[in-house]
């Protein structure tokens, strides 16, 4: 078998911001989406892994847009996970619009939780079938660097009903719209990474801050004074 999967969707008017440049937190929704599928597929889906108190907990993702996308558009979304690692699991994924055209691409890099304590684990999942011989990057994730915010934050945003998932804290792909929420207006993206350092629960509140270089916007989100992401985009 080889381990690689796909899904096609069609683009709707909630996938784009104003501007009708696509939403960073519908890209990583859809990297979430076929992610989730395929972990099902390959016995490793979150209900399969809660039996044993293990979850699956986002560390960084990255996504680079190299062709606007539209509203109405049918795009096919791949995923194709690497070999597992010493501390956890990457997966890379590719949009193609109806021309078979890359569209954007994006990598991911995954650790197992307990549940219940919290505690990264050592991965012991192997998956079985044949790797795909391809990288998204050939780069690792960048160790994006906190900043302090919280004495003079752009702003607060409160962590509420629909930001939680099933894993009790905010769900990642809320974390792209935090990260853009704050700024005077959405500049045209061409590449987006974070990195998730601490869970945000219900009820917190998260204050966002930004610092500017060129044509790179550095974001950085802390709770209760510790740092809960740190956040790159990059400008065209």
């Amino acid at each position: 078998m080889l381990l690689q999967y796909s899904d096609t969707f069609t683009l709707t008017t909630n996938d784009f911001y104003y501007d009708k440049q696509i939403k960073l937190s519908a890209i990583l929704n859809f990297f979430q989406t076929v992610a989730g599928d395929h972990a099902d597929i390959l016995g490793a889906g979150f209900d399969e892994l809660l039996k044993k108190d293990i979850v699956w907990m986002l560390i960084n993702v990255k996504c680079t847009i190299y062709k606007n996308l539209h509203r109405g558009d049918k795009i096919t979304v791949t995923t194709i996970p690497l070999p597992k690692t010493r501390i956890g699991y990457i997966r890379d994924y590719y949009i193609y619009n109806e021309n078979g055209e890359l569209c954007i691409k994006g990598s991911s890099f995954w650790c197992h939780v307990s549940f219940s304590q919290r505690k990264i684990l050592r991965p012991t999942f192997e998956y079985v079938g044949e790797f795909v011989d391809k990288r998204a990057y050939e780069e690792d994730f960048e160790r994006l660097k906190p900043f302090p915010v919280s004495q003079n934050p752009t702003y607060v945003c409160k962590i509420l009903n629909t930001h939680i998932d099933g894993n009790a804290h905010a769900n990642n792909i809320k974390y792209a719209d935090f990260a853009v929420d704050g700024l005077d207006e959405i500049p045209q993206i061409s590449e987006f990474e974070i990195r998730y350092v601490s869970e945000c629960k219900k009820g917190e509140e998260l204050a966002i801050g930004y610092e500017k270089q060129d044509n790179i916007i550095y974001v950085c989100g802390e709770n209760n004074g510790k740092t809960s992401f740190a956040a790159k985009i990059t400008t065209k």
